[in-house]
């Protein structure tokens, strides 16, 4: 009886030696993981950068900046305006009183029609509007929601157009979409929030290019922006915002900071910080948003910051009016959420009055000016042209396509507004007077757009025509001017453009007229978002194809890689593991065989 609670208690031992091994071979760095916990727990411990220079210098250079270069706001002005007066810094009554006037005559001078595809314009006008303190819902008589209310017209942009227009509707208590019984579909509140929850991506986030494709920082961090006034009040748009803000922190760089097409911009960053700011995200404490280096989206920002007091589009790139905007209103969103104020586009702080009604010159007023006399004549004061906006800073086209780019002149009263399109190689590309491209040759030609009043203001767009099949369309957006022209006739850098992959812009209306055109979302200087492979009134390949199936096309088995992963470091715990019980199991054997043979014997 001894003998076999010896042999019971040996085997006990045998198998904890065995229930040990393997919670070593499951956790081969530390005994039941308790090192690999403390490891985890010590990486959430991260501290932010400080800025350089500090936040509230660049702030109030950046602020500085904008309202010296734009000193005659209007229609182009809309993200100056929300981000000016989003910042707590003030902004002078003349300034949104001059923004109003120019607004309300350009809605009169085009018979409140502003477009007829990309109705986020309206949202636009919509959210700057508010931000001056004037009620959206009557300009002068007029509702501007009501252009909202036909959700066929909203959904024409694809996700962008519903996206701003539920930014819109929230953007104020008062504010709702009429009822409009001749809409084909009407706008409502839930129907707005639906379409923005069924387009996101089972990883997470929002892309323009469809479910199937990875998040874009930039449509994410808007479609947050869009739905945060739902955050921690409906349990879906919480969820969904949740997956996005962890998809985000997947997407971050070294720096920080965000990339799209494969390139990190201003613009991203601003997109991403105005997001989280308006779910009360403080990027700087949030250990998903700063990397092991110190870095986080503000840092990120802030390596394309300039002394001057803006913002470049791409790295060591010139000043640019998109990204100076976005990285403007980034950082009011975030100094709101820092004084727990509210968020950027949550303008219930801001008491309305109605937009007063404004004498407009005739539209077809050849001339806007000032009378004086001297010596008894009258003479007539000329507009020169100030500065001219191309959509688009780089574009690739494939051989034998089109692409129309679109100008737009400042200011809105320049005397003569008439362009001259040019083409750097006309081999490579030509370009008519209307601004349409056409790729003849493989090549890079540069296709500039110069004012003809004699100010010298041009503008440029550097174009590469690929073969047929060699590379898919792209484009870069942009905003700004290659040069302003002072009253002496000196020329001085402004805002500027800067070459890159993608960024927001597009084909559309600027501050002197709107197209057509089917856009495909939204950008920053008063244009619409236009996707990649797009250009109204051309043909283009708008299929994305998914990554790895394209990197399979035409592989046959012998070209395939295949990678087999062998733990080896739990084959050999499992081994030794064996090997003790094997060894244990021999001892006991021996022992009990010299036990048998000493009872023989006696």
């Amino acid at each position: 009886m001894r003998m076999r609670g010896t042999v019971l208690f040996r085997r006990m031992a045998v198998w904890i030696t065995m229930i040990a091994m393997l919670a070593v071979n499951l956790c081969p760095q530390a005994v039941f993981c308790v090192q690999a916990q403390e490891k985890q727990e010590a990486e959430t411990v991260k501290t932010a950068n400080s800025l350089n220079p500090d936040f509230d210098t660049a702030l109030n250079k950046v602020y500085s900046y904008i309202l010296s270069v734009d000193t005659n706001p209007d229609y182009g002005s809309a993200w100056k305006v929300i981000g000016l007066t989003r910042s707590g810094l003030g902004v002078s009554s003349s300034y949104t009183d001059t923004f109003y006037k120019n607004v309300y005559t350009y809605l009169e001078q085009n018979n409140w029609v502003i477009t007829k595809s990309t109705y986020s314009s309206y949202s636009k006008l919509i959210l700057a509007l508010t931000a001056a303190g004037k009620d959206a819902q009557n300009i002068g008589g007029h509702n501007l929601l009501a252009y909202l209310s036909d959700f066929s017209n909203v959904k024409k942009q694809g996700h962008m157009g519903p996206l701003w227009a539920l930014m819109a509707l929230n953007c104020h208590p008062d504010y709702s979409i009429p009822v409009d019984n001749s809409a084909s579909a009407q706008t409502t509140e839930e129907g707005l929030i639906d379409y923005l929850l069924d387009n996101q991506i089972s990883s997470g986030g929002w892309s323009l290019s469809g479910k199937a494709a990875e998040p874009d920082p930039d449509v994410t961090g808007m479609t947050i922006q869009a739905l945060s006034s739902y955050y921690e009040k409906r349990d879906d748009v919480t969820s969904a915002i949740k997956k996005a803000v962890d998809a985000l922190a997947l997407l971050q760089t070294e720096s920080g900071g965000y990339q799209s097409d494969n390139a990190e911009t201003a613009e991203s960053a601003a997109q991403v910080i105005t997001a989280l700011s308006s779910i009360g995200i403080d990027g700087a404490e949030d250990s998903r948003f700063v990397n092991e280096n110190g870095n986080w989206p503000m840092s990120g920002l802030f390596q394309f910051y300039l002394s001057q007091g803006g913002f470049a589009h791409v790295a060591r790139g010139d000043l640019n009016a998109m990204a100076t905007e976005q990285g403007m209103y980034a950082m009011a969103a975030y100094k709101r959420m820092k004084e727990r104020k509210t968020a950027l586009y949550d303008m219930s702080d801001i008491t309305l009055s109605p937009g007063e009604v404004i004498a407009v010159t005739p539209a077809n007023s050849t001339e806007v000016s000032t009378n004086k006399t001297t010596a008894g004549v009258s003479a007539s004061l000329t507009v020169a042209v100030s500065q001219i906006v191309l959509d688009y800073a780089s574009v690739t086209v494939t051989k034998g396509r089109t692409k129309t780019l679109t100008a737009v002149v400042t200011p809105s009263s320049a005397t003569n507004q008439k362009l001259k399109w040019s083409s750097s190689k006309k081999k490579v590309a030509t370009v008519t007077q209307k601004g349409k491209v056409k790729a003849l040759k493989a090549g890079t030609t540069v296709i500039t757009a110069a004012a003809t009043d004699g100010s010298g203001v041009s503008a440029s767009c550097v174009v590469k025509v690929v073969a047929s099949g060699t590379a898919s369309q792209s484009s870069t957006a942009t905003a700004g001017q290659t040069k302003s022209v002072s009253g002496s006739g000196a020329s001085t850098k402004s805002l500027g453009t800067a070459a890159s992959t993608k960024t927001l812009g597009g084909n559309s209306s600027g501050a002197e007229g709107s197209t057509d055109g089917a856009g495909g979302g939204w950008s920053f200087s008063g244009e619409e978002y236009v996707p990649e492979d797009y250009d109204s009134g051309d043909t283009w390949d708008t299929s994305f194809v998914d990554a790895t199936e394209e990197n399979s096309k035409g592989e046959s088995w012998a070209d395939k890689t295949i990678t087999i992963n062998i733990p080896l470091g739990r084959i050999f715990y499992t081994g030794m593991g064996g090997i003790l019980v094997l060894v244990i199991e021999g001892i006991i054997w021996v022992i009990r065989k010299k036990r048998k043979e000493r009872l023989i014997s006696q």
